[in-house]
């Protein structure tokens, strides 16, 4: 790393790297030193501020693999700061108790917002009061609010989080990234007990300080850290991403060197907090915006070089979220200018703070931007049509990595990269791997995917909704058996599902029929070609055959179809189902963002959520109603908005959908029913045909200007043809 370090920065971290010369890198102190020193500063009531005149927030992301010492290097900082617990917590507890009496508004909130056990009001307040100085992030909502609650109204410290192991703890918890987003803008609002809201929590100061291991994470932890940082935390924060390095041998001569330099340490953080505390209104004078005017101009100069960078790499949107890092660089420079003890913010601190920032982005761009062996590896192999071994790809200039380790994570992102582009992407052999990809093979209705239920219900009596064992097939989508058509109105199969399932040894104990696979969502086995939907209310048979009048499906009613309950007649009950154009290949929660995206763009405004589960059970009815209709299979790809196709396609829909335009003129609305019709099913190989279909369907409707609209459709396109082959097949008869 090349940080450009201020006087006490460097003598900081000098006796810092002493004690983890065997241990740890230098820098890797560097996050957990400017997270406890942002703990210092909020000591101060908020009396120390930024040249925004708000609290000084930090938030650190540490990444290196086990027996880096990252753990070591914050428990060494949290030594050298020495915030005794019961000192704190005492403090907080006084300063919390005077606010809450002094304040009629605060404490009728607190009296009408917090229930403990038979505790009420400011006594169950008291029970939220970090007994630490800082908290992990485990646990309840209700508690993080409660407690972020209690330190806010104390006006004394900060709430101050921090995680030993980033991938266990945050990386796969959703609830821990809303907590964390939720105490960045310091408004947190959640129930804590059934009936009641706690108030509104403002201004709260929130420091993290995260820790885990970047490299043998697995490919979902990356995808979660990734959220992470998209979610807010990354313009905020200082990401080190460190490598391994050599182990030193301790001697007992080096034992007592880092215990002198230690109690140095010591003493020197000792004098920085009697600075604070006797010279708080003076340090907060120092501090203020107003007394730097270079300090200002520079600030200015800096934040317009990250846009200027952003503009230049307008695809990067990580450059883009940088724009907002200014008050980060802020933060980080106060920072500095505590630990200097000077008194006085000068441009060294504001420079060595942008210097953090830069080696910050350069360390973490090998997770944010892999090395692209595996684009090169993807484009190798489109180009190669053929399978190829590893020893092939080598002689191509396609090495994917020293190590398994390296290699397995290249191959994954190879395969999602193929996803991504709409290929798929294959991988065979032990000893020997060869890679090759497809693209994915077109529905043929006679090879349609579904799973029946083979579940011997002799064997083991359950509920239908409980059987495990499902037979995979392909059958006809019309017609008589084997087929969906009968499907829905067998008597011997009690359900069904669109998807194919990995065997188990329960699932084939189970089954009445050799090689059922177990029906769960994280066995679903990619690969499908029939979506569905359960429509319970809010829409007619009438209506849902309007709105699918173009595309193949069958529609077949329920049981419950216009049946008594509770003494009230229930409305239409059915089921639809409708092939895609190809093959689809999505995971349980891609499968779910689809179908929602296919609800929207069909006008499912009320369907069963369930229905959007991989593993989606379907009850067959012997006495079902059944309609079909024949038309066009619709694209699921343009709905799984990981893929390419998908996230051009949905920014366009959302767009046409968006705009607010209600179509009185018949003509009018066939246009924008076929604009949505060719962004759907548009890729690169059915351009010309699809634009073709477009001009005759705009010519049947009436259109006075089919050009014009041709090539309003083919600027819809993320690769669009040339005008001179647009105007060709406007011509075209």
């Amino acid at each position: 790393m090349k940080i450009k370090e201020t006087e006490s920065l460097k003598y900081i971290l000098d006796k810092l790297e002493i004690q983890g010369k065997f241990k740890s890198d230098r820098y890797i102190y560097l996050n957990p030193l400017l997270f406890y020193t942002s703990i210092l500063a909020n000591l101060t009531s908020g009396l120390v501020l930024n040249s925004n005149g708000k609290n000084i927030k930090f938030f650190g992301v540490t990444l290196a693999g086990s027996g880096f010492g990252k753990d070591f290097s914050f428990g060494t900082v949290a030594d050298v700061f020495n915030f005794n617990r019961t000192v704190y917590h005492e403090a907080m507890k006084q300063e919390l108790i005077a606010n809450v009496e002094g304040d009629e508004r605060l404490k009728h909130e607190v009296e009408n917002s917090f229930v403990l056990g038979e505790k009420k009001g400011l006594d169950a307040l008291l029970n939220y009061i970090p007994r630490d100085i800082t908290v992990s992030i485990e646990g309840t909502k209700e508690g993080f609010v409660a407690t972020s609650y209690a330190v806010a109204a104390a006006q004394f410290s900060s709430i101050n989080v921090s995680v030993s192991e980033l991938g266990d703890i945050v990386t796969n918890s959703a609830e821990a990234l809303n907590k964390l987003k939720e105490a960045y803008d310091g408004t947190i609002k959640a129930k804590v007990t059934k009936s009641e809201n706690t108030p509104q929590v403002d201004n709260l100061t929130t420091n993290i300080l995260l820790f885990g291991s970047e490299a043998g994470v697995s490919k979902k932890d990356k995808e979660q850290l990734l959220k992470l940082l998209e979610s807010g935390l990354y313009r905020r924060s200082v990401i080190f991403n460190f490598e391994p390095k050599p182990i030193e041998r301790q001697s007992s001569e080096n034992v007592e060197m880092q215990e002198e330099e230690l109690n140095e340490l010591f003493s020197y953080i000792d004098s920085i907090k009697a600075i604070i505390k006797s010279n708080t209104k003076n340090y907060k004078e120092a501090l203020e915006f107003g007394h730097q005017q270079d300090y200002k101009e520079r600030l200015v100069s800096i934040q317009d070089e990250l846009i200027d960078k952003a503009n230049d790499n307008l695809a990067d949107k990580w450059l883009t979220i940088d724009v907002s890092s200014i008050d980060m660089i802020d933060n980080i420079a106060h920072l500095l200018c505590i630990l200097d003890s000077s008194m006085t913010l000068t441009l060294e601190h504001l420079e060595s703070a942008y210097s953090i920032f830069k080696e910050s982005r350069e360390t973490i761009s090998n997770i944010i931007n892999p090395i692209s062996i595996h684009k090169d590896l993807f484009n190798v192999l489109k180009l190669a049509k053929r399978k190829l071994s590893i020893h092939e790809l080598d002689s191509y200039g396609v090495n994917l990595g020293s190590t398994k380790q390296i290699r397995e994570e290249t191959i994954e992102l190879f395969k999602d990269y193929a996803y991504y582009k709409g290929y798929v992407p294959n991988v065979t052999g032990k000893n020997t791997r060869y890679f090759y990809m497809e693209e994915p093979s077109k529905t043929e209705m006679d090879k349609i995917i579904c799973s029946i239920d083979v579940h011997d219900y002799e064997q083991k009596k359950i509920e239908p909704q409980a059987s495990a064992s499902f037979l995979p097939l392909e059958v006809n989508f019309f017609g008589e058996a084997p087929s969906i058509e009968a499907l829905v109105r067998s008597n011997k199969a009690k359900s069904f599902t669109t998807s194919w399932y990995e065997p188990t040894a329960m699932s084939e104990k189970l089954a009445t029929t050799q090689g059922a696979g177990h029906r769960r969502a994280d066995n679903a086995i990619k690969g499908q070609n029939l979506i569905g939907f359960d429509i319970d209310d809010g829409m007619t048979l009438k209506e849902a055959r309007e709105l699918l009048k173009d595309y193949t499906y069958i529609i077949y009613t329920t049981r419950s179809h216009r049946k008594e309950k509770n003494g009230e007649m229930q409305g239409d009950r059915f089921r639809i189902l409708v092939p895609t154009t190809n093959k689809y290949y999505v995971d349980p929660e891609q499968h779910k963002k689809m179908y929602k995206n296919i609800a929207e763009f069909f006008g499912f405004k009320v369907y069963d959520q369930a229905t959007t589960n991989i593993s989606r059970l379907w009850f067959t009815n012997p006495e079902a109603e059944v309609f079909t209709n024949v038309g066009t299979k619709l694209n699921a790809q343009a709905f799984i908005p990981e893929t390419e196709q998908g996230n051009h396609a949905l920014e366009i829909l959302n767009k046409l959908m968006d705009s607010g335009v209600d179509y009185e003129d018949e003509v009018e609305r066939r246009v924008a029913g076929i604009k949505k019709w060719f962004v759907v099913n548009t890729a690169t190989g059915s351009r010309n045909s699809n634009l073709y279909s477009a001009k005759k369907l705009l010519e049947e409707i009436g259109v006075h200007n089919v050009e014009l609209v041709l090539f309003e459709l083919n600027n819809l396109l993320s690769e669009p043809l040339s005008d001179k082959e647009v105007t060709s097949i406007a011509r075209r008869n």
